[in-house]
């Protein structure tokens, strides 16, 4: 069977269901993922509802370049009657499913990834009668390797200007917080000796009557 010929059914049944549905659909997924370049990214996708999930439970992935509107829209992956169904353009061969309809995981996994996938990507459920009014979007961002990782004792890692103006500002913030704690701490230190001062004055008067 044909992606779009599928595709084309589901939008069919999600009209038709639009009419009936309770829209007691929920789907969950995070806002935005960094991932780097040349390694695979999953995008996770969950999703709540009061019925079962069965054969007519369908997902659709679709991705939408940075600048573009859903009318562009291409269509990544395609899971209807239990099949995944990768999808006719550059995902065809790096999109795989990593979901799970039983734990109602929908999530999906795309191979190599570069700059040129940095972009918006939506998940769509339908799990009838329950249907999602809106897909959810997850914001893709790439990166080179080693920017984002936590940098371990010994190794280096290269950063541009904007990051290195972004570090030396949060140092000088970190520098002043010191000082400011330092001077603090000093003026406390001050009024405790010179408290001490005094009690030792009034003891020592004492011992002198």
């Amino acid at each position: 069977m044909r992606l779009g010929t599928v595709v084309s059914a589901a939008f069919l049944f999600l009209l038709i269901t639009n009419v009936h549905g309770s829209f007691a659909l929920e789907v969950y997924a995070p806002e935005e993922i960094t991932v780097e370049n040349g390694t695979q990214a999953l995008l996770p996708c969950t999703f709540k509802s009061s019925e079962v999930t069965r054969k007519e439970t369908s997902v659709i992935w679709r991705y939408i370049e940075d600048g573009g509107s859903s009318k562009g829209s291409t269509t990544v992956l395609m899971f209807t009657g239990g099949i995944p169904y990768p999808g006719e353009g550059r995902f065809k061969e790096r999109v795989t499913w990593a979901g799970d309809l039983n734990k109602k995981d929908v999530s999906i996994k795309i191979d190599k990834i570069n700059f040129k996938d940095n972009g918006t990507y939506t998940c769509d459920v339908l799990n009838p009668p329950d249907v999602n009014d809106l897909p959810k979007e997850i914001k893709l961002r790439v990166v080179e390797k080693g920017l984002d990782n936590p940098v371990q004792d010994g190794e280096y890692v290269t950063i541009d200007k904007q990051q290195a103006r972004g570090l030396l500002n949060d140092i000088e913030n970190m520098y002043e917080k010191v000082e400011g704690f330092k001077n603090n701490m000093w003026a406390s230190i001050s009024q405790y000796q010179e408290e001490l001062k005094q009690l030792k004055a009034k003891v020592s008067k004492v011992l002198q009557m």
